[in-house]
């Protein structure tokens, strides 16, 4: 086992993978229904003819630079095993902060828009951590949509997390109801067009273009939002929006100009400015 996932590390690390040897071993742990931690105290077990096949069929995509978790059909995101694949971005720790910061900021059984949701991860994460909040959870996608419903669906969350398929603003009276929410969460496509050929090729090549793309100067959903969120909320309602690296003093200045108040921005582990944070307007 040791020698396999030696050459498989460094056949990863030949193509260019940035953690050829974590990738190695999740890949053949899940060939094994084992854990890294079992991988690490067999390294001298031989393993049987059809598993060197089955690790060799998933190291392959791999090794064509498919991320690892479209090739696992799953990932985890606070502590919470998601399906992800081809039609959802792939959930980031730095995403954690906005499910974070909408659980601080959250009423008691408060309601809640999810614009964009994609897997699910942040509507599903919060639902999870506040069992007393409504989310409704709006995808575009079809595809996507399909994968958020059934993470909804397997971690039982369905009698407090909708799915509705449709696009923002388009579907928006239809998805609330005609109602209004305390808070919208998003994180929207923010990179901008000319930078998406520049992207590590896991990303440009695999990852939704719709969950990238955001506009010339990436701002484009953001312009939107700040026209168009208002209208959502009740009257001391909050938007909280993940930006990207650089963004947020644009996005704050863009909410600013058009009556956002309580401007907050926050960062991330990294101390990255990554959630804007606003109410809105009177």
């Amino acid at each position: 086992m040791a020698v396999v996932l030696s050459r498989a590390t460094e056949r990863l690390r030949a193509v260019g993978v940035d953690s050829p040897r974590l990738d190695a071993e999740l890949l053949l742990g899940h060939v094994l229904g084992k854990s890294r931690t079992y991988l690490a105290a067999h390294g001298p077990d031989t393993l049987q003819e059809f598993e060197l096949e089955a690790f060799e069929a998933m190291l392959d995509p791999r090794l064509r630079r498919v991320p690892l978790p479209y090739i696992l059909h799953r990932w985890e995101f606070r502590g919470l095993e998601l399906e992800v694949g081809p039609d959802v971005l792939i959930p980031r720790p730095e995403t954690e902060l906005l499910v974070e910061a909408l659980l601080d900021r959250a009423p008691p059984s408060g309601r809640v828009l999810d614009i964009g949701t994609g897997s699910g991860c942040v509507a599903i994460g919060a639902a999870y951590a506040r069992p007393d909040l409504a989310l409704i959870a709006l995808e575009r996608d079809s595809g996507a949509a399909r994968v958020a419903e059934r993470n909804v669906l397997r971690h039982r969350l369905t009698d407090r997390v909708r799915v509705f398929h449709g696009s923002f603003p388009e579907d928006l009276p239809h998805a609330l109801g005609g109602g209004t929410v305390d808070i919208v969460v998003s994180n929207p496509p923010y990179i901008p067009s000319a930078e998406l050929p520049a992207l590590q090729i896991e990303v440009r090549a695999y990852e939704p273009a719709l969950a990238l793309d955001g506009g010339p100067d990436g701002l484009r959903f953001y312009r939107a939002f700040a026209e168009l969120l208002p209208a959502c909320l009740v009257p001391e309602g909050a938007a909280l929006m993940e930006v990207g690296a650089g963004q947020a003093s644009e996005v704050t200045v863009l909410l600013a100009e058009r009556g956002w108040r309580c401007l907050e921005v926050l960062r991330d582990l990294a101390g990255v400015e990554r959630v804007v944070a606003a109410r809105r307007p009177r």
